[in-house]
């Protein structure tokens, strides 16, 4: 009797990984189908494959991510236009299978990314800005030079307006730390915190003008320069 887990290991997985040459499309599909119905997921564990996109177009897998047909955890697809560049498989693999649980287990050891690095800020700055421009003309992004604030703009009678965005995947409390909080301070009414809520699948952008008035201050930070001015006499 042929030992399906063998044949795969042995001819078929070296077919698929990214150490070969990039298969047929409809080649790669069909033995990566075979793969992960006869081997378990700690079989693949570190030998990224080559995988379809939802272009179809060939990719290794660790340059893609789970498209909602995979059912992940997060899904980064339904909202992709504020990721730029994010690539997602193709759902040819679960397309016959109810539950695309095992399906995500394979793929998860073959590579497949959960979510993008930064997927988070990147989202939440992105919906923002498209959110904002009803709001604020002349938007800029400046938070590369650590004004404290992510972005400039004039609102429609032309003040200036400093916005700070932060992204939430779940609720809860948002920080404004060093020199948010300073420029929060400084800025009063003309800065604008944008808490972008519900990434990445129910996005949706909320604007607290003025933090610095309705914040709740409940730390204190002391220098280190300032506790060491005096320091207790050593007991001899």
């Amino acid at each position: 009797k042929m030992d399906s887990k063998a044949v795969c290991l042995e001819t078929i997985l070296p077919k698929i990984t990214t150490t070969a040459a990039i298969p047929n499309l409809d080649v790669l599909l069909t033995l990566t189908k075979y793969c992960q119905k006869h081997l378990p997921p700690a079989s693949v564990q570190s030998r990224e494959l080559w995988v379809i996109n939802k272009r179809k177009q060939i990719r290794k897998a660790s340059e893609v991510y789970f498209s909602a047909e995979f059912k992940p955890a997060a899904d980064w697809e339904t909202h992709q236009r504020y990721l730029p560049g994010a690539d997602f498989l193709n759902a040819d693999y679960v397309s016959d299978c109810v539950d695309p649980s095992g399906w995500r287990e394979f793929f998860r050891a073959t590579g497949v990314r959960e979510a993008p690095d930064n997927g988070v800020e990147d989202f939440a700055m992105k919906f923002a800005e498209d959110k904002l421009r009803s709001r604020f003309k002349n938007i800029r992004t400046v938070e590369k030079r650590n004004f404290g604030y992510d972005m400039e703009a004039e609102e429609a009678e032309g003040q200036r307006a400093h916005l700070e965005v932060k992204g939430l995947t779940a609720e809860g409390p948002v920080e404004l730390t060093g020199n948010e909080a300073e420029a929060a301070r400084v800025h009063g009414q003309s800065y604008y915190l944008c808490v972008v809520s519900g990434i990445p699948k129910d996005p949706a952008l909320h604007l607290v003008r003025d933090p610095d008035r309705v914040g709740v201050k409940d730390k204190l930070t002391i220098r280190a320069a300032d506790w060491k001015r005096e320091r207790f006499p050593d007991q001899s």
